[in-house]
């Protein structure tokens, strides 16, 4: 049969070995060009272990008309949260059902408290900065560490130097102990020596001595039995002679030792009593230069109490003038016052005084015009006239005396 892809049958034919020669008739015509076929609803899908069911669905489902199965739910639809198809967001079957996709979430959450967001990354930035400052901490004691260890290592090289010299001046200083005692057992060898010989020769002296005067007893005893005789006499004077000579010459020495021991005490004396000479003088020096000094300090508090008191009297001059200044412009001022008042009570006097006399000018208009008003009332009474007459005429002569004046 013909392949099927070229309109024969559904079953592709496979040429025998004697039907080669014929093959070219299963093989397409030339120019003909095979169309692709396209791809099925499952390739919109991508190929993932969650899509898996919704593949398999689609690739057997029918691709022409609306044929729907039967006792299955069709649910070919993406998910807004884990991107995956066969369920739609808010479905148990959606694995971020209940956590939810918190990449999107918090874009929405940035998006809707950005506040919040800032926070964090100030957090994040926080705990960045103090994990570098960590760091370099932890670098610097590396550091220290490193120099402290640096830091031992001279100390004990120094230490090690030190005690090397040390040994070595120990060892020079052994060989200098050892030449001091040997030059010291030298002179104690020399100064033993010396006594020794000192001691032999005061010793054979002392044997001579004693010897002589063994000798002088001697021949004495055989003066004594010769008898008084002139040799026994001048051996005597011989004898006591050598004595006296010896005896003499040993004096001398003692007396010469003591007086090297007298010298050398008067020396002794004489360096004490000018070392205590100069230590007196450097006592008494110090004292004046003490006294110099109190001396001097009390000139400076003398010097500075008289510019002390300059100032207090340019101070109280400068007071008094300005107290004098005030003074004087007070009393120019209290004098002006003093003559302002004046001035206003001599014009009130002089208001007073005016407003007295019209007053007494007033008094006597009215005496004037009641002394008229009886003179009429006089006239009126023609009876009373001869008697008044008298009085009227006194009293007339006194109001025309007043009205004069």
């Amino acid at each position: 049969g013909i392949n099927a892809e070229y309109g024969g049958f559904h079953r592709k034919h496979e040429p025998k070995e004697g039907e080669k020669e014929l093959e070219f008739v299963y093989q397409p015509p030339p120019g003909y060009h095979k169309e692709e076929e396209a791809p099925g609803p499952e390739a919109a899908i991508p190929d993932l272990p969650e899509n898996a069911a919704t593949r398999e669905f689609l690739k057997s489902a029918p691709t022409k008309g609306l044929w729907m199965p039967l006792g299955k739910e069709v649910k070919i639809m993406q998910c807004w949260r884990c991107k995956a198809f066969g369920h739609r967001t808010g479905d148990r079957e959606c694995p971020l059902a209940l956590t939810g996709n918190l990449a999107l979430e918090s874009a929405r959450q940035a998006r809707e408290d950005p506040m919040n967001a800032y926070l964090k990354e100030q957090q994040a930035l926080k705990a960045q900065a103090y994990a570098e400052k960590l760091e370099r901490v932890n670098q610097l004691k590396e550091i220290l560490e490193k120099e402290e260890k640096k830091g031992k290592k001279k100390k004990e090289k120094k230490k090690q130097k030190k005690l090397e010299k040390k040994a070595k001046k120990d060892k020079k200083g052994d060989k200098k102990g050892k030449k001091d005692k040997k030059d010291k057992k030298d002179k104690k060898d020399k100064k033993d020596k010396k006594d020794k010989k000192d001691s032999q020769d005061s010793q054979e002296e002392e044997q001579k001595k004693e010897e002589k005067h063994v000798e002088s007893k001697k021949r004495r005893r055989e003066s004594d039995d010769e008898g008084n005789s002139h040799k026994s006499k001048e051996r005597r004077e011989e004898d006591s002679e050598k004595l006296r000579n010896n005896s003499g010459e040993g004096n001398k020495e003692r007396e010469r030792h003591r007086d090297s021991d007298r010298e050398r005490e008067k020396d002794r004396d004489k360096n004490r009593d000018s070392r205590e000479r100069e230590r007196e003088r450097d006592r008494d020096r110090g004292r004046e230069r003490e006294r110099e000094r109190g001396r001097e300090r009390e000139k400076d508090k003398e010097k500075d109490n008289k510019e002390r008191e300059r100032e207090r009297s340019n101070d109280e001059n400068r007071r008094r003038e300005t107290n004098s200044d005030r003074h004087s412009t007070q009393y120019e001022e209290s004098h002006k016052r003093r003559e302002k008042d004046s001035e206003r009570n001599r014009e009130r006097e002089r208001i007073k005084s005016d407003h007295k006399s019209d007053t007494n000018q007033d008094k006597q208009a009215n005496t004037l015009n009641e002394e008229y008003e009886r003179a009429k009332t006089r006239r009126e009474s023609p009876k009373k006239d001869e008697e008044s007459s008298s009085s009227s005429s006194s009293s007339s002569s006194s109001s025309s005396s007043s009205f004069s004046d």
